[in-house]
C-alpha cells in the first residue's frame, strides 16, 4: 500500500512541478522581450484584447460556484476544486504582464520635499479661549 501512495505523489507531483517550471521560463522569455522591445504594442494587441474579455470574469465566477458547489457536496475534501483555480491564476498573471502599466502619481514621501517648514509665533502659547492649562503652574 505504501507503493500505492508514493505512485500517486510521483504522478501528481512530476507533472505538476514540469508545468510550473514551463511557466515560470515561459514569464520570464515573455517579459525579456516586452523589456526588449521583442513584443511591439500592435502584437500584444490581440492579447491585451483577449484579456479584456468578460469572458475570463465570468469564468473566474463560475469556478468559484462550482468549487464551493463541490465542498457541498463533498464535505470536507477539496476534491478537484484547486485544479479549477489554476487556469484562472495563470490568467491574471498573464494579465498582469502584459496590460499597460498605469501611470503613477508621484509618491507621498517626494512630495513632502516641496513643503516650506512650519513655522509660527505663537510657539508655546495656549490657544486663545482654552481655559488653564494642566501643564501651567
Amino acid at each position: 500500500m505504501l507503493w500505492a501512495a508514493r505512485l500517486w505523489l510521483l504522478a501528481f507531483l512530476t507533472p505538476a512541478t514540469v508545468g510550473l517550471v514551463i511557466l515560470w521560463r515561459a514569464e520570464q522569455r515573455l517579459k525579456q522581450g516586452m523589456e526588449n522591445d521583442s513584443w511591439s504594442d500592435i502584437e500584444l494587441g490581440p492579447v491585451r484584447g483577449l484579456l479584456l474579455s468578460p469572458f475570463w470574469k465570468l469564468g473566474a465566477g463560475a469556478v468559484i460556484v462550482i468549487g464551493m458547489l463541490s465542498l457541498a457536496v463533498q464535505g470536507h475534501h477539496i476534491g478537484f476544486f484547486p485544479l479549477l483555480l489554476l487556469p484562472d491564476q495563470v490568467v491574471m498573471r498573464l494579465s498582469q504582464l502584459v496590460m499597460r502599466p498605469k501611470p503613477r502619481s508621484e509618491a507621498w514621501w517626494t512630495m513632502a520635499s516641496n513643503f516650506k517648514p512650519i513655522q509660527s509665533e505663537h510657539w508655546g502659547e495656549p490657544k486663545q479661549g482654552d481655559g488653564p492649562s494642566i501643564f501651567t503652574a
